[in-house]
């Protein structure tokens, strides 16, 4: 630990519970004709492009290639390249030589596949968490606990959301002053010093996590359980994950002098008890999250003295909102945010939600277990 004045920084350990996916860039998803998917196996095969192009020049099948990439790339439902080495009479040995990441499906259950969103990865390839990812992550727990905290303080800003979202006005209207109501009352909690536009939250850094191997990486098809249906269903969407089980590092450092006091944080061990305020709020005995009553099901093992981090895609509207503390009244909560759902989301039909708006939990298989998605601890290293 780092103790200058002022100054604290902590190594923590990240450890991954449940499948978690941080997209990369759209481009760099995978197509049909841009993988191998070998179902005896339970494996897709990535294809390493440099070795690809040595391959095809040895063997004169270059233009045989791009024509089929041409053809397949302005499809709607693309050819699988496994169709083409079986054209090109090509063997198990070939597709071998041309290999880049080859990633486990053995939790898909499928004879099927269809494109892949790919997990953000370094210039290496490896897989890693940005910090911006941890931050923000962070950032929504710890306005929530301050909410939680200190109630009294934002009144007028629940009235002015209720009012607002109840109102006959129309929804673009209703989205823009939202916008609003929520940008003065970030500026009001986040910004310490308006003249030099000071922020709250520069006193507190997070470094990128160090990179996990690639053989962290397993594939999870979308999984929605919807409150009130019987079981959950899957949707033909496949995620490039971070297995359970899955351990990293990362970096926090605090600057007391560059942060506001408010907040109550000392240095970087403190964001432990933010998290568990925030973890309590979703899915503690009277989380919001319980409306699910097998909601233990998807939960995996947490370890009490360690912060929980909802991150990704998959942990859901709830993880990203301070919504759920700024209205603790379980009927007021979900009427408003069925209106706000229909606001954002107007073609998902979110005023008939039951129980929970909005009303879908996102899970993935892996193992023998389905899990909720995007669950990962947080926990102080310990120097020897």
């Amino acid at each position: 630990m780092n103790n200058q004045a002022g100054l604290r920084t902590q190594r923590m350990l990240l450890k991954v519970l449940s499948p978690t996916y941080i997209g990369g860039n759209s481009e760099n998803n995978l197509k049909k004709y841009q993988y191998i998917y070998n179902p005896g196996k339970n494996q897709v095969i990535t294809i390493d492009e440099h070795k690809m192009m040595i391959f095809l020049h040895q063997r004169k099948l270059m233009d045989s290639y791009e024509k089929f990439v041409e053809f397949n790339s302005s499809k709607r439902n693309p050819e699988a390249l496994n169709n083409w080495f079986k054209k090109e009479k090509l063997t198990g040995a070939d597709v071998k030589s041309v290999a880049g990441a080859v990633l486990d499906t053995k939790n898909l259950n499928t004879e099927k596949m269809n494109d892949i969103n790919r997990f953000i990865k370094d210039i290496y390839q490896n897989p890693y968490i940005p910090g911006s990812s941890l931050k923000g992550a962070i950032r929504t727990a710890l306005v929530s606990h301050f909410i939680l905290n200190h109630a009294e303080l934002f009144k007028a800003q629940r009235s002015q959301i209720n009012k607002l979202l109840t109102s006959g006005e129309k929804a673009n209207y209703k989205k823009r002053e939202l916008k609003k109501i929520s940008d003065r009352m970030e500026s009001d909690l986040f910004t310490i010093d308006k003249k030099n536009n000071i922020k709250s939250l520069a006193g507190l850094s997070v470094s990128d996590s160090e990179a996990f191997a690639k053989k962290e990486l397993c594939l999870v098809k979308k999984e929605d359980y919807t409150f009130g249906n019987d079981s959950p269903h899957y949707l033909p969407i496949y995620r490039e994950c971070l297995k359970p089980g899955s351990q990293t590092k990362v970096s926090l450092t605090f600057d007391r002098f560059k942060s506001d006091q408010k907040f109550g944080l000392e240095e970087p061990v403190d964001i432990l008890e933010v998290l568990d305020t925030f973890k309590q709020l979703l899915i503690g005995e009277r989380g919001i999250l319980r409306v699910f009553e097998d909601l233990d099901t998807y939960l995996p093992q947490c370890d009490d003295t360690a912060g929980l981090l909802f991150l990704g895609g998959g942990a859901g509207y709830q993880a990203k909102t301070f919504i759920a503390a700024l209205f603790p009244d379980e009927e007021e909560r979900l009427y408003l945010m069925q209106e706000l759902m229909e606001v954002l989301f107007p073609r998902k039909r979110h005023l008939g939600d039951k129980g929970i708006s909005p009303r879908t939990l996102k899970l993935a298989d892996y193992g023998q277990q389905t899990f909720m998605m995007g669950l990962c601890e947080l926990t102080e290293e310990i120097e020897c």
